[in-house]
């Protein structure tokens, strides 16, 4: 009899239909910025904690959202007014220091947030990061004293050109650039990996290359990057070709 009895102690209890009702509004509740008030005052008045603890999150957590559809003396009516004080004053406290992060602006090269202590801004309106403060097209770390209004960057681009491998027509971005001026003129742009010689693969040094044809044939593909051993060779057997 006495294990009978410890087995009814420990048999958990029915939950009334109340509960079951409050279990039910609770898991099917979407609280959103129109709801949010309705849904903590539902809670409250009805005594269900966790619609409580999520109302209350809610508004913790889109504080700023709920004042662009309630007017502020229905949210101090709804969660009081030592809560609704130091929410705006938290809110306002947080929308003071995204605006100075805004003003201190974002790196030209990477998109990030620039702080003072590594800040650089030699152009009016126009900001980098000190690490992120080079040439765009050779990769070079500049410093304010060798940057010239942007002057630097821009006779960069308009003597480069594009900025697409000529061998596999993907974006190169600086760090991985090479770049070739032929004795025609024309402008060249390689990965580094790319810059290789058709004939033998040999990955080029800057000054042991040249190019069969010329730039519009390269990019056509009917000229070709080579070394200098198997350029003279094709020069050579154009020569014989053509006798």
């Amino acid at each position: 009899m006495a294990g009978n009895r410890t087995s009814d102690n420990h048999t958990p209890a029915v939950p009334t239909l109340l509960e079951l009702c409050c279990r039910t509004v609770d898991s099917l509740t979407i609280i959103n910025l129109d709801n949010a008030l309705d849904v903590l005052h539902f809670g409250r008045s009805h005594s269900i904690p966790a619609l409580i603890q999520r109302g209350e999150a809610f508004i913790v957590n889109s504080f700023s959202g709920l004042t662009t559809k309630h007017s502020s003396d229905t949210l101090a009516a709804v969660i009081g007014e030592p809560s609704y004080s130091r929410l705006r004053r938290e809110a306002e406290e947080l929308a003071e220091q995204t605006a100075k992060l805004r003003q201190l602006g974002v790196c030209e090269t990477c998109q990030k947030s620039v702080y003072p202590a590594e800040r650089l801004a030699p152009v009016e309106g126009r900001v980098w990061h000190k690490q992120c403060f080079r040439c765009d097209q050779c990769g070079c770390k500049l410093t304010v004293s060798a940057f010239a209004a942007c002057q630097m960057i821009d006779e960069h681009r308009r003597a480069w050109g594009g900025s697409h491998c000529v061998r596999c027509a993907k974006p190169v971005y600086a760090m991985e650039r090479q770049l070739a001026r032929t004795h025609r003129g024309d402008n060249l742009i390689f990965h580094k990996a790319c810059f290789r010689c058709e004939d033998c693969g040999t990955l080029l040094r800057p000054d042991s290359w040249e190019v069969h044809g010329d730039a519009a044939a390269l990019e056509a593909g009917r000229g070709a990057l080579l070394c200098r051993v198997h350029f003279a060779a094709r020069v050579q057997a154009e020569g014989g070709n053509s006798s």
